[in-house]
């Protein structure tokens, strides 16, 4: 028969193995008749040679690098020992080095999104922890990161919410270990997780380039130049229609052109407009659907 000393171990450590050899009617064997040969379910797990005690029995050590379950079986020149063994191989303590950072999302939006950051701890052979293996803290580039958990998943985690305007982040993680060669000892996790900020949904019209020297009948230099926002102010990738129109217009003045333009990247570019009259106070408006207008000053 197999019996281990535990029904678990950590791969931090090993645990010890006894085979007891026994006849046909169920004695222990009171001489040694040759090791029995041992093996296991997974490559990772390895078994030390058996060593002889007395009284038909031996025992050996067993050592895994993988955090899994282990069956332990052997046999005895051209016999299997009966009762074959089942441990479970847990992950080790925490090690920096070994250990990974995430976001959930690598892109959100600016002022109104956020993403959640992961940090999962790994032993020295890069098994995942599922318990709290350490404090950790995380820093970020840009926007702000909410407090530092443990979650049922076996990773700390923390929301990320980014700023109002377009942007990135980059987020790092060091972590202390609560056990192990690196207890109580700071450690950096390696790499990062980046956030890209994006722009949200068209809602605004902005005049980047107002008309200016206008000449009566002549396309107004340089041409005007229109942005479509989010709610933020930041320029979004829009290929909305924008029309122009004259607003406030003491001279009765007629506009002339192209009156609506598909914006190319969030900017629409009015070339060649023109007015047949110019009066003090005039204004050109600037509309796209259900955008909030702008109106020229």
């Amino acid at each position: 028969t197999i019996s281990a000393a535990s029904t678990s171990f950590s791969v931090d450590n090993t645990l010890a193995l006894t085979i007891q050899l026994v006849d046909k009617f169920g004695n222990n064997l009171d001489s040694d008749a040759g090791a029995p040969t041992l093996s296991t379910s997974i490559a990772e797990a390895t078994i030390t040679a058996p060593t002889y005690n007395g009284a038909g029995a031996y025992t050996a050590t067993l050592s895994s690098t993988k955090a899994d379950s282990v069956v332990i079986t052997g046999t005895f020149g051209t016999e299997s020992l009966t009762d074959d063994e089942r441990v479970l191989a847990t992950p080790g303590s925490a090690i920096a080095a070994q250990s990974s950072i995430s976001a959930d999302s690598t892109s959100i939006i600016a002022g109104s999104g956020s993403t959640t950051v992961r940090v999962q701890l790994k032993d020295q052979y890069g098994n995942s922890l599922k318990t709290d293996g350490g404090t950790v803290a995380l820093t970020t580039t840009s926007g702000t990161l909410g407090a530092v958990s443990f979650d049922a998943g076996g990773e700390h985690i923390a929301t990320l919410s980014p700023t109002a305007l377009i942007g990135s982040a980059t987020i790092t993680a060091t972590v202390t270990p609560n056990a192990g060669p690196e207890n109580g000892v700071l450690g950096n996790v390696p790499g990062s997780a980046s956030v890209a900020f994006r722009a949200g949904a068209p809602a605004k019209l902005t005049i980047s380039q107002e008309p200016s020297d206008i000449v009566i009948g002549e396309a107004i230099t340089p041409a005007m130049t229109v942005r479509i926002e989010d709610a933020n102010g930041n320029l979004t990738s829009s290929t909305a229609s924008v029309t122009v129109a004259t607003d406030t217009n003491p001279g009765d003045a007629t506009l002339s052109g192209t009156a609506s333009v598909s914006a190319v990247a969030g900017i629409a570019t009015f070339n060649g407009i023109s007015l047949n009259r110019v009066g003090a106070g005039n204004t050109l408006t600037f509309s796209s659907g259900t955008l909030t207008d702008a109106t020229s000053s």
